[in-house]
């Protein structure tokens, strides 16, 4: 559809269609048309949140944003949220975003002035996702950051059963301890 849109909408848009192809089909189209009659063609979470309607409060995004703020009662209550939903958050898609966004910090922790523009060069993004990988980096050292993404990797192979059998709705309390506690 000749569609722009960015990397943090994109899987914003993912959290809220899932992996069924029809309807994906069926919001792209709808986004389409929205946006041909506004005479634009750039996908917002805006433009998402208002024709798809996601909730911003219960998201992916809104996780890893309370998990970089430290904000644990908000991380819970999105984690218990989405442990009670498991259907519309798989655990994977969750570990996923996570994952790119821990690694790419560790990153960003061997550049030799890590300011927002440098940091926006170096992983490709817009100056607004910079700012939290700057936050991140000051909330969290490179150690702990290693032992989020080994802990990350050890609740994936959790998550499909290798050496446990942890019920999803108990990975994501124990994903949330795991990485506020790093």
């Amino acid at each position: 559809r000749q569609l722009d849109i960015d990397a943090r909408t994109a899987h914003l848009m993912a959290d809220s269609t899932g992996n069924d192809l029809e309807k994906i089909l069926n919001e792209v189209e709808k986004i389409a048309l929205a946006l041909s009659e506004k005479g634009t063609r750039t996908v917002t979470p805006e433009v998402i949140e208002y024709y798809i309607g996601v909730s911003k409060e219960y998201n992916n995004f809104e996780l890893l944003s309370s998990l970089i703020k430290r904000d644990p009662a908000r991380a819970y209550r999105i984690a218990f949220y989405f442990a009670a939903n498991e259907r519309n958050h798989p655990i994977q898609m969750t570990l996923s975003t996570l994952f790119g966004f821990f690694s790419n910090l560790m990153a960003v922790y061997y550049l030799p002035n890590p300011q927002e523009q440098s940091i926006a060069a170096l992983l490709g993004v817009q100056a607004f996702v910079a700012r939290d990988y700057d936050l991140a980096r000051r909330n969290y050292s490179a150690a702990q950051t290693f032992a989020i993404i080994h802990h990350l990797r050890l609740v994936d192979a959790y998550s499909k059963g290798v050496d446990a059998s942890i019920p999803s709705s108990e990975l994501y309390s124990e994903l949330i301890s795991r990485i506020l506690s790093a």
